[in-house]
């Protein structure tokens, strides 16, 4: 039987310098976030409306279209649930809801903030539309939308 080598360790840190890009579909889509709209990509094949876009369908796997297209801010709230704490790291003050937003037209789904007036109006199915940032605030990301609203406390 062979002996094991012996095991050497050296201790420290290593930096890696690297650049990451977000591709053509989720580039657009940031770019059109910071001017406070959602667009969308088309499945080529079965038509859904993918947000954000996609290359290719996840439901099908056919490629979408090139162009994409603008689609509401508007839509309702698939699940939730309810913050009523602090907590470290928060972006809104409690109370709100973190839920799963179906924009109108639209065949995926994505989690956001909910806040309303009274949580205890947020239910599966409730009207929702995005409160944006200030224009002068918004940087291209999913935090350009502070908070998706209940539509009724909008009235």
């Amino acid at each position: 039987m062979m002996p094991k080598p012996p095991i050497h360790r050296i201790r420290g840190n290593v930096e890696v310098h690297y650049e990451w890009t977000y591709g053509r579909y989720a580039s657009e889509f940031f770019r059109n976030l910071k001017q406070g709209r959602f667009v969308a990509s088309r499945c080529k094949k079965c038509g859904k409306l993918l947000v954000p876009p996609e290359a290719v369908c996840g439901v099908c796997f056919a490629d979408t279209e090139e162009k994409l297209i603008p689609v509401p801010d508007t839509g309702e709230v698939i699940t939730f649930t309810k913050i009523n704490f602090s907590y470290p790291g928060q972006i809104i003050p409690p109370p709100y809801a973190v839920g799963i937003i179906k924009l109108d037209g639209v065949n995926t789904r994505f989690n956001h903030l909910i806040k309303a007036k009274d949580l205890a109006k947020i239910e599966c199915g409730t009207r929702v539309k995005a409160k944006w940032r200030k224009e002068d605030e918004r940087e291209g990301s999913f935090f350009d939308i502070e908070y998706f609203e209940l539509m009724e406390d909008k009235e």
